[in-house]
């Protein structure tokens, strides 16, 4: 008799861990990428929801479709480092659908282009978080 095995879950397969984390985030998206996709806005506002060293998950009331790129900025007080300003980068849409129960939708969006400093930023985040 063969033993079913469960089935991970979506948080147990993913590549590096991800930790809760919310804030604003800014969007911009270029025009030749808007054109394809039908967008009118350049700038779209978002919310994250969880964030890794490979990218982060985020609500927004816009739907865009994957490997749609864009320039985001994340205020740095989100991190606690007591710093100001936005830590950017470059991102590309992998994966998107309706997010239930809310009005917008919940994007993966992958770093395709992040500063080293950042990215250190991030990891010292996560790793803070994972202990908690």
């Amino acid at each position: 008799m063969e033993i079913p095995t469960p089935k991970k879950s979506s948080m147990e397969s993913r590549r590096v861990p991800r930790v809760p984390f919310i804030a604003k985030l800014r969007m911009k998206i270029s025009r030749r990428m808007r054109m394809q996709v039908s967008l009118i806005a350049e700038v779209v506002q978002g919310e994250t929801i969880d964030i890794s060293t490979l990218g982060a998950g985020i609500y927004c009331p816009v739907f865009l479709p994957k490997n749609v790129r864009v320039n985001a900025k994340i205020s740095r007080v989100a991190f606690g480092s007591g710093q100001t300003g936005a830590i950017g980068f470059v991102g590309v849409v992998k994966n998107g659908r309706m997010a239930p129960g809310r009005g917008d939708y919940r994007l993966g969006i992958e770093f395709e282009r992040i500063s080293k400093r950042n990215l250190m930023l991030i990891e010292a985040y996560v790793k803070k978080n994972l202990k908690a």
